[in-house]
């Protein structure tokens, strides 16, 4: 029988939730163990088969292990998965910046000059994620989070979408990691598809967002 769910997280000191979502909530958390801070995705399993979400829940997990296991900084690190017969955690690491999107509503208006490293950076994480193979397909100021240091990092893959769903051909029999198949086309469909120019006119929509949030796209 699976365990529930405080026995799942049994080795982590929690704390009362900072932001909540339609299918779950966000905990802060402490690992008992190691000391580390972490940031827990708690996503009930009841909600998720409401909302018909369970694929992009599972989908979430493996395209953010998949990217965080490159250690580039433009994505959070994922440390662990836990199951319980009432919820799925992803733990991450915290980042104690919060979200662009909450930064933005809090400053208001940005001059040009102020606003220009926070595109680059939601340009690099682009950039980053179609070198991967991975479309994000969601880019905006809410799913950018800000680390210690003030770099932007890119989170929440439940819609993302990496190059073999994006050309049709993945089956139950091909390798979860792009890199591994040696494909021709594998490639060309994040880095130059519709997709990719999605992610890419997102950024744009987030650069309207820092100019003149009263008055965003988003």
């Amino acid at each position: 029988m699976r365990q529930s769910l405080s026995e799942a997280l049994r080795h982590i000191e929690l704390f009362p939730p900072f932001a909540r979502g339609g299918i779950g909530k966000m905990l802060l958390g402490r690992d008992k163990t190691t000391g580390q801070v972490l940031a827990l995705k708690v996503m009930a399993k009841n909600s998720m088969d409401r909302q018909k979400m369970r694929g992009r829940v599972l989908q979430e997990q493996r395209l953010a292990s998949l990217l965080a296991s490159d250690g580039s900084p433009c994505f959070v690190q994922v440390h662990r998965f836990l199951r319980s017969r009432t919820a799925a955690v992803m733990a991450m690491s915290f980042m104690p910046g919060g979200d662009l999107y909450s930064l933005l509503a809090g400053v208001g208006r940005l001059s040009e000059r102020k606003a220009a490293p926070l595109v680059a950076m939601m340009l690099l994480c682009a950039r980053e994620m179609h070198r991967l193979g991975v479309a994000h397909r969601d880019l905006k100021p809410d799913n950018f989070v800000i680390d210690k240091w003030g770099h932007l990092r890119v989170i929440d893959f439940g819609l993302a979408a990496d190059e073999l769903e994006m050309l049709g051909t993945r089956t139950k029999h091909q390798p979860k990691s792009i890199r591994e198949t040696g494909s021709a086309r594998v490639g060309r469909a994040a880095r130059g598809g519709r997709a990719s120019r999605a992610d890419h006119a997102a950024v744009g929509a987030g650069l309207a967002s820092a100019l003149s949030p009263s008055n965003t796209p988003l």
